[in-house]
Protein backbone atom coordinates (compact mmCIF):
# COMPACT_ATOMS: atom_id res chain seq x y z
CA UNK A 1 0.00 0.00 0.00
CA UNK A 2 1.15 3.50 -1.04
CA UNK A 3 2.02 5.25 2.23
CA UNK A 4 0.02 8.42 1.30
CA UNK A 5 -2.94 6.63 1.36
CA UNK A 6 -2.38 4.77 4.14
CA UNK A 7 -2.07 8.20 5.93
CA UNK A 8 -5.54 9.08 5.21
CA UNK A 9 -6.65 5.95 6.08
CA UNK A 10 -5.12 6.43 9.24
CA UNK A 11 -6.76 9.50 9.54
CA UNK A 12 -10.03 8.30 9.03
CA UNK A 13 -9.61 5.46 10.92
CA UNK A 14 -8.66 8.06 14.22
CA UNK A 15 -11.86 9.64 13.80
CA UNK A 16 -13.81 6.38 13.37
CA UNK A 17 -12.70 4.60 16.20
CA UNK A 18 -11.00 7.08 18.58
CA UNK A 19 -8.32 4.84 19.70
CA UNK A 20 -4.07 3.88 18.62
CA UNK A 21 -5.78 0.79 17.65
CA UNK A 22 -6.15 2.47 14.28
CA UNK A 23 -2.62 3.42 13.68
CA UNK A 24 -1.41 -0.18 14.00
CA UNK A 25 -3.60 -1.37 12.08
CA UNK A 26 -2.48 1.07 9.34
CA UNK A 27 0.92 0.22 10.38
CA UNK A 28 -0.08 -3.59 9.42
CA UNK A 29 -1.54 -2.45 5.89
CA UNK A 30 1.68 -0.62 5.02
CA UNK A 31 4.40 -2.77 6.61
CA UNK A 32 6.79 -2.67 8.99
CA UNK A 33 9.47 -4.53 10.95
CA UNK A 34 8.35 -7.86 11.51
CA UNK A 35 7.58 -9.38 14.63
CA UNK A 36 6.62 -12.52 16.97
CA UNK A 37 2.86 -13.10 16.18
CA UNK A 38 2.63 -10.37 14.11
CA UNK A 39 2.32 -12.37 10.91
CA UNK A 40 4.85 -10.73 9.15
CA UNK A 41 3.33 -7.17 10.43
CA UNK A 42 5.43 -6.34 13.54
CA UNK A 43 1.95 -5.32 14.94
CA UNK A 44 -0.02 -7.61 17.10
CA UNK A 45 -4.09 -6.40 16.07
CA UNK A 46 -7.26 -8.53 16.70
CA UNK A 47 -10.46 -7.83 15.10
CA UNK A 48 -14.03 -9.00 16.11
CA UNK A 49 -17.69 -8.30 14.78
CA UNK A 50 -20.97 -10.25 16.24
CA UNK A 51 -23.87 -9.95 18.54
CA UNK A 52 -24.16 -9.00 22.52
CA UNK A 53 -25.09 -11.83 24.06
CA UNK A 54 -24.23 -11.23 27.97
CA UNK A 55 -24.24 -7.55 29.13
CA UNK A 56 -22.61 -6.84 32.60
CA UNK A 57 -19.44 -6.31 34.33
CA UNK A 58 -18.12 -8.56 31.36
CA UNK A 59 -19.50 -8.45 28.02
CA UNK A 60 -20.01 -11.59 25.51
CA UNK A 61 -20.12 -11.66 21.98
CA UNK A 62 -22.02 -14.43 20.61
CA UNK A 63 -21.07 -16.29 23.38
CA UNK A 64 -17.46 -15.10 24.02
CA UNK A 65 -16.86 -13.18 27.00
CA UNK A 66 -14.45 -9.82 26.30
CA UNK A 67 -13.38 -7.19 29.26
CA UNK A 68 -14.52 -4.30 28.67
CA UNK A 69 -14.09 -2.08 31.30
CA UNK A 70 -11.51 0.27 29.41
CA UNK A 71 -12.77 -0.32 26.59
CA UNK A 72 -14.04 2.88 24.62
CA UNK A 73 -17.39 2.83 23.52
CA UNK A 74 -17.99 5.00 20.20
CA UNK A 75 -21.08 5.12 17.21
CA UNK A 76 -20.81 7.39 14.18
CA UNK A 77 -24.51 8.92 14.40
CA UNK A 78 -23.81 10.95 11.30
CA UNK A 79 -20.99 11.19 9.07
CA UNK A 80 -17.89 11.53 10.53
CA UNK A 81 -19.26 12.78 13.88
CA UNK A 82 -18.51 9.99 16.54
CA UNK A 83 -19.96 9.80 19.86
CA UNK A 84 -20.29 8.43 23.32
CA UNK A 85 -22.09 4.77 23.52
CA UNK A 86 -23.46 2.47 25.56
CA UNK A 87 -23.05 -1.64 24.66
CA UNK A 88 -27.03 -3.03 24.89
CA UNK A 89 -27.79 -6.65 24.53
CA UNK A 90 -28.71 -7.64 20.88
CA UNK A 91 -26.60 -4.82 19.31
CA UNK A 92 -23.91 -5.47 16.63
CA UNK A 93 -20.54 -4.36 17.62
CA UNK A 94 -17.02 -4.75 16.37
CA UNK A 95 -14.63 -4.54 18.59
CA UNK A 96 -10.33 -4.07 18.45
CA UNK A 97 -7.74 -5.07 20.97
CA UNK A 98 -3.87 -6.15 21.23
CA UNK A 99 -4.54 -8.68 23.69
CA UNK A 100 -6.87 -11.68 23.23
CA UNK A 101 -10.62 -10.91 24.35
CA UNK A 102 -9.45 -7.72 26.06
CA UNK A 103 -11.14 -4.69 24.25
CA UNK A 104 -10.04 -1.38 23.59
CA UNK A 105 -11.93 -0.14 21.49
CA UNK A 106 -16.02 -0.97 20.66
CA UNK A 107 -17.96 0.70 18.09
CA UNK A 108 -21.84 0.01 17.95
CA UNK A 109 -22.59 -0.51 14.08
CA UNK A 110 -26.96 -0.30 13.78
CA UNK A 111 -27.93 -2.01 10.10
CA UNK A 112 -30.63 0.12 10.20
CA UNK A 113 -31.68 3.79 11.41
CA UNK A 114 -35.16 5.20 9.86
CA UNK A 115 -38.93 5.20 9.60
CA UNK A 116 -41.21 1.58 9.40
CA UNK A 117 -42.25 1.49 6.24
CA UNK A 118 -44.65 -1.45 6.22
CA UNK A 119 -45.69 -4.33 8.20
CA UNK A 120 -46.23 -8.18 7.77
CA UNK A 121 -46.04 -11.79 9.62
CA UNK A 122 -42.92 -11.95 11.66
CA UNK A 123 -41.59 -8.75 9.15
CA UNK A 124 -41.32 -5.30 8.88
CA UNK A 125 -39.34 -2.91 6.14
CA UNK A 126 -36.93 0.07 7.62
CA UNK A 127 -36.32 2.15 4.62
CA UNK A 128 -37.40 -0.35 2.37
CA UNK A 129 -34.87 -3.45 3.98
CA UNK A 130 -36.93 -6.41 4.81
CA UNK A 131 -36.47 -7.25 8.57
CA UNK A 132 -37.02 -10.41 9.83
CA UNK A 133 -37.76 -10.93 13.34
CA UNK A 134 -36.01 -13.78 15.07
CA UNK A 135 -37.36 -16.57 17.50
CA UNK A 136 -35.23 -19.57 17.21
CA UNK A 137 -31.95 -19.84 19.01
CA UNK A 138 -30.34 -22.77 16.51
CA UNK A 139 -30.35 -20.04 14.00
CA UNK A 140 -29.04 -17.17 15.72
CA UNK A 141 -29.56 -14.55 18.25
CA UNK A 142 -33.30 -14.36 19.22
CA UNK A 143 -34.37 -10.43 18.46
CA UNK A 144 -34.64 -8.23 21.15
CA UNK A 145 -37.00 -5.72 21.42
CA UNK A 146 -36.51 -2.23 23.18
CA UNK A 147 -38.91 0.23 23.58
CA UNK A 148 -42.15 -2.63 22.37
CA UNK A 149 -42.82 -4.71 25.32
CA UNK A 150 -45.33 -7.06 22.98
CA UNK A 151 -42.41 -7.35 20.38
CA UNK A 152 -43.48 -7.17 16.68
CA UNK A 153 -46.89 -6.36 18.23
CA UNK A 154 -46.26 -2.97 19.12
CA UNK A 155 -44.41 -1.67 16.08
CA UNK A 156 -46.39 0.46 14.04
CA UNK A 157 -46.10 2.56 10.18
CA UNK A 158 -43.86 5.51 10.80
CA UNK A 159 -41.97 4.55 13.83
CA UNK A 160 -38.31 5.32 14.13
CA UNK A 161 -36.11 2.11 14.81
CA UNK A 162 -32.59 1.44 15.51
CA UNK A 163 -32.13 -2.22 13.92
CA UNK A 164 -29.16 -4.36 14.47
CA UNK A 165 -29.10 -7.49 13.22
CA UNK A 166 -27.32 -10.37 10.56
CA UNK A 167 -27.10 -10.00 6.60
CA UNK A 168 -28.70 -13.49 5.12
CA UNK A 169 -29.64 -14.22 1.71
CA UNK A 170 -33.39 -15.39 1.23
CA UNK A 171 -34.39 -18.07 -1.05
CA UNK A 172 -34.40 -15.73 -3.96
CA UNK A 173 -30.74 -14.46 -3.59
CA UNK A 174 -32.00 -11.43 -1.93
CA UNK A 175 -30.27 -9.95 0.85
CA UNK A 176 -32.34 -9.34 4.11
CA UNK A 177 -31.64 -8.28 7.76
CA UNK A 178 -32.51 -10.88 10.62
CA UNK A 179 -33.02 -8.56 13.57
CA UNK A 180 -30.94 -9.17 16.64
CA UNK A 181 -32.33 -5.72 18.03
CA UNK A 182 -35.24 -3.43 17.39
CA UNK A 183 -34.95 -0.38 19.41
CA UNK A 184 -37.61 2.75 19.31
CA UNK A 185 -36.33 5.83 18.84
CA UNK A 186 -37.63 9.07 19.73
CA UNK A 187 -37.20 10.73 16.68
CA UNK A 188 -35.60 10.67 13.51
CA UNK A 189 -31.68 11.75 13.44
CA UNK A 190 -30.38 14.02 10.94
CA UNK A 191 -29.33 10.72 9.30
CA UNK A 192 -30.72 7.96 8.45
CA UNK A 193 -28.44 4.74 7.90
CA UNK A 194 -28.60 1.69 5.79
CA UNK A 195 -25.79 -1.38 6.50
CA UNK A 196 -25.57 -4.27 4.06
CA UNK A 197 -23.92 -6.23 1.00
CA UNK A 198 -23.45 -4.54 -2.49
CA UNK A 199 -24.83 -5.98 -5.31
CA UNK A 200 -25.89 -5.11 -8.56
CA UNK A 201 -23.54 -2.26 -9.02
CA UNK A 202 -23.09 0.20 -11.77
CA UNK A 203 -20.26 2.53 -12.00
CA UNK A 204 -21.03 5.70 -13.97
CA UNK A 205 -18.60 9.62 -14.17
CA UNK A 206 -21.98 10.85 -13.35
CA UNK A 207 -23.58 8.58 -10.94
CA UNK A 208 -23.12 5.33 -9.06
CA UNK A 209 -25.92 3.23 -7.79
CA UNK A 210 -26.32 -0.67 -6.77
CA UNK A 211 -28.77 -2.61 -4.25
CA UNK A 212 -28.30 -3.00 -0.70
CA UNK A 213 -31.41 -5.75 -0.20
CA UNK A 214 -34.53 -4.49 -1.53
CA UNK A 215 -33.18 -1.27 -1.84
CA UNK A 216 -31.40 0.85 -4.46
CA UNK A 217 -28.66 3.17 -3.55
CA UNK A 218 -27.68 6.05 -5.56
CA UNK A 219 -24.60 7.61 -5.27
CA UNK A 220 -23.77 11.03 -6.68
CA UNK A 221 -21.25 11.87 -8.36
CA UNK A 222 -18.65 13.75 -5.81
CA UNK A 223 -20.02 12.24 -2.81
CA UNK A 224 -17.64 11.45 0.26
CA UNK A 225 -16.75 7.82 0.17
CA UNK A 226 -14.04 6.82 2.67
CA UNK A 227 -12.28 4.77 -0.81
CA UNK A 228 -12.16 5.78 -4.41
CA UNK A 229 -15.22 4.99 -5.69
CA UNK A 230 -13.88 3.16 -7.77
CA UNK A 231 -12.98 0.37 -5.24
CA UNK A 232 -16.52 -0.45 -4.95
CA UNK A 233 -17.82 -4.25 -5.76
CA UNK A 234 -20.08 -5.99 -5.42
CA UNK A 235 -20.08 -8.48 -2.24
CA UNK A 236 -18.61 -5.69 -0.12
CA UNK A 237 -20.02 -4.30 3.20
CA UNK A 238 -20.77 -0.79 3.07
CA UNK A 239 -22.80 1.53 5.43
CA UNK A 240 -24.60 4.51 4.51
CA UNK A 241 -26.01 7.74 5.41
CA UNK A 242 -28.47 9.73 3.60
CA UNK A 243 -32.17 10.20 3.25
CA UNK A 244 -34.75 7.82 1.55
CA UNK A 245 -36.65 9.44 -1.70
CA UNK A 246 -38.88 8.48 -4.32
CA UNK A 247 -38.54 4.69 -4.08
CA UNK A 248 -34.38 5.17 -3.68
CA UNK A 249 -31.94 6.16 -0.58
CA UNK A 250 -29.97 8.78 -2.06
CA UNK A 251 -26.72 8.56 0.09
CA UNK A 252 -24.74 11.68 1.12
CA UNK A 253 -22.08 9.00 2.84
CA UNK A 254 -20.41 6.27 2.04
CA UNK A 255 -18.24 4.07 4.09
CA UNK A 256 -16.36 0.60 3.13
CA UNK A 257 -16.30 -1.54 5.83
CA UNK A 258 -12.46 -2.96 6.10
CA UNK A 259 -12.09 -5.86 8.19
CA UNK A 260 -8.47 -6.69 9.24
CA UNK A 261 -6.64 -8.48 12.09
CA UNK A 262 -2.96 -9.06 12.33
CA UNK A 263 -0.94 -11.81 14.85
CA UNK A 264 -4.69 -13.09 16.76
CA UNK A 265 -7.13 -14.76 15.34
CA UNK A 266 -10.82 -12.62 14.58
CA UNK A 267 -13.86 -13.32 15.83
CA UNK A 268 -16.80 -13.30 13.95
CA UNK A 269 -20.46 -14.19 14.72
CA UNK A 270 -23.59 -14.74 12.85
CA UNK A 271 -25.56 -17.31 11.15
CA UNK A 272 -24.59 -19.64 7.68
CA UNK A 273 -25.98 -19.27 4.36
CA UNK A 274 -24.96 -20.92 0.80
CA UNK A 275 -23.97 -23.70 2.36
CA UNK A 276 -23.59 -26.57 -0.91
CA UNK A 277 -21.07 -29.32 0.96
CA UNK A 278 -18.72 -29.32 3.31
CA UNK A 279 -15.68 -28.14 1.88
CA UNK A 280 -15.37 -25.01 -0.04
CA UNK A 281 -16.54 -21.32 0.06
CA UNK A 282 -19.76 -19.95 1.72
CA UNK A 283 -21.00 -17.03 3.46
CA UNK A 284 -21.27 -16.04 7.14
CA UNK A 285 -23.31 -12.39 7.37
CA UNK A 286 -22.71 -12.05 2.99
CA UNK A 287 -18.51 -12.41 3.89
CA UNK A 288 -17.34 -15.19 1.76
CA UNK A 289 -15.90 -17.86 4.13
CA UNK A 290 -13.45 -20.97 3.73
CA UNK A 291 -13.34 -23.63 5.97
CA UNK A 292 -9.81 -25.73 5.17
CA UNK A 293 -8.93 -28.20 7.36
CA UNK A 294 -11.59 -27.29 9.97
CA UNK A 295 -13.70 -30.46 9.22
CA UNK A 296 -11.01 -32.81 10.79
CA UNK A 297 -12.58 -31.47 13.55
CA UNK A 298 -15.95 -32.99 12.70
CA UNK A 299 -17.57 -29.74 12.28
CA UNK A 300 -20.12 -30.03 9.49
CA UNK A 301 -21.37 -26.59 8.11
CA UNK A 302 -24.82 -26.34 7.49
CA UNK A 303 -26.87 -23.90 5.91
CA UNK A 304 -29.21 -21.66 8.93
CA UNK A 305 -26.07 -22.87 11.60
CA UNK A 306 -25.69 -20.02 14.17
CA UNK A 307 -22.01 -19.84 14.60
CA UNK A 308 -18.82 -17.78 16.35
CA UNK A 309 -16.04 -18.65 13.31
CA UNK A 310 -11.58 -17.40 14.71
CA UNK A 311 -9.72 -16.80 12.27
CA UNK A 312 -7.70 -14.73 9.44
CA UNK A 313 -9.25 -11.87 7.81
CA UNK A 314 -7.75 -11.88 4.06
CA UNK A 315 -7.24 -8.92 1.58
CA UNK A 316 -9.98 -9.29 -0.30
CA UNK A 317 -12.27 -9.56 2.90
CA UNK A 318 -12.74 -13.05 2.84
CA UNK A 319 -12.61 -15.09 6.08
CA UNK A 320 -9.73 -18.47 6.67
CA UNK A 321 -11.34 -20.69 9.64
CA UNK A 322 -8.97 -21.35 12.24
CA UNK A 323 -11.97 -22.45 14.84
CA UNK A 324 -15.57 -22.91 14.94
CA UNK A 325 -18.05 -22.43 17.95
CA UNK A 326 -21.64 -23.77 17.31
CA UNK A 327 -24.36 -22.13 18.91
CA UNK A 328 -27.63 -22.90 19.34
CA UNK A 329 -26.55 -26.42 20.01
CA UNK A 330 -27.38 -26.75 24.03
CA UNK A 331 -29.67 -24.53 25.96
CA UNK A 332 -26.83 -22.94 27.51
CA UNK A 333 -25.97 -21.69 24.07
CA UNK A 334 -29.91 -20.01 23.63
CA UNK A 335 -29.47 -17.90 26.51
CA UNK A 336 -28.95 -14.10 27.22
CA UNK A 337 -27.45 -12.95 30.33
CA UNK A 338 -27.32 -9.70 31.81
CA UNK A 339 -26.19 -7.69 35.26
CA UNK A 340 -27.38 -4.92 37.29
CA UNK A 341 -29.09 -3.15 40.04
CA UNK A 342 -32.84 -3.66 39.87
CA UNK A 343 -34.30 -0.77 39.70
CA UNK A 344 -38.43 -1.68 39.94
CA UNK A 345 -39.68 -4.66 41.32
CA UNK A 346 -43.04 -6.68 41.06
CA UNK A 347 -43.30 -8.82 44.15
CA UNK A 348 -46.88 -10.54 43.51
CA UNK A 349 -45.12 -11.41 39.66
CA UNK A 350 -42.09 -11.25 40.19
CA UNK A 351 -41.14 -8.88 37.42
CA UNK A 352 -38.28 -7.26 37.96
CA UNK A 353 -36.63 -3.98 35.82
CA UNK A 354 -32.96 -4.64 34.93
CA UNK A 355 -30.70 -2.23 32.62
CA UNK A 356 -34.24 -1.26 31.33
CA UNK A 357 -35.09 -5.08 30.76
CA UNK A 358 -38.54 -6.04 32.19
CA UNK A 359 -37.08 -9.54 33.98
CA UNK A 360 -39.69 -12.43 34.87
CA UNK A 361 -38.65 -14.15 37.66
CA UNK A 362 -40.77 -16.68 38.74
CA UNK A 363 -39.55 -20.22 38.66
CA UNK A 364 -36.00 -19.36 38.41
CA UNK A 365 -33.38 -20.38 40.66
CA UNK A 366 -32.36 -18.09 42.57
CA UNK A 367 -28.50 -18.44 43.86
CA UNK A 368 -26.94 -16.42 46.96
CA UNK A 369 -30.35 -15.06 47.49
CA UNK A 370 -30.51 -15.21 51.13
CA UNK A 371 -31.97 -11.33 51.68
CA UNK A 372 -34.68 -11.82 49.31
CA UNK A 373 -35.05 -10.32 46.15
CA UNK A 374 -35.86 -6.13 45.50
CA UNK A 375 -34.92 -2.63 44.69
CA UNK A 376 -31.51 -1.96 44.59
CA UNK A 377 -29.89 -5.75 44.69
CA UNK A 378 -27.62 -6.32 42.11
CA UNK A 379 -28.46 -9.38 39.74
CA UNK A 380 -26.96 -11.91 37.34
CA UNK A 381 -29.66 -12.91 35.21
CA UNK A 382 -29.79 -16.24 32.67
CA UNK A 383 -33.25 -16.77 30.68
CA UNK A 384 -34.65 -16.39 27.24
CA UNK A 385 -34.98 -13.64 25.37
CA UNK A 386 -38.72 -13.12 24.66
CA UNK A 387 -40.79 -10.63 23.29
CA UNK A 388 -41.46 -7.63 25.91
CA UNK A 389 -38.12 -8.37 28.24
CA UNK A 390 -36.17 -11.73 29.50
CA UNK A 391 -38.08 -14.87 30.93
CA UNK A 392 -35.16 -15.82 33.66
CA UNK A 393 -34.25 -19.44 34.55
CA UNK A 394 -31.22 -18.04 36.55
CA UNK A 395 -31.10 -15.35 39.12
CA UNK A 396 -28.09 -14.77 41.36
CA UNK A 397 -27.98 -11.77 44.08
CA UNK A 398 -24.99 -10.24 45.25
CA UNK A 399 -25.35 -7.95 48.64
Amino acid sequence: MDAKRCGWQWVGWIRSWGSVLALALCLAACGGEEGVGSGGTGVTVGFGEGTVTTLGNSVAIDGTGFDTTKAVVQTEASPGTISTAQVKLGQHVEFAFKVDRVADAVRVEPQAVGYVDALGAGIFTVLGQRVRINTNPGVGPVTVFDGYPAGLNDVRVGDVVEVHGLSRRDATGVYVLQATRVEKLAALPQFQRLTGIVTQLFVDTALTYFSLGDVLVVVPSGTQVTADVARLSNGQTVSIFGQLGQGQFNASFVRIKNRQNSGIDAYFGGTLTQVTGTTGSFELNGVPVRFGDIERTGFEPADQQYVQLRGNFAIDGSLDVTAVSLRGASGVDTEVEIEGPITAYDPTSATALVRGFVVRMNGARAQDCFNGVGVGVYVAVRGQAVAGGIVADRVRCFY
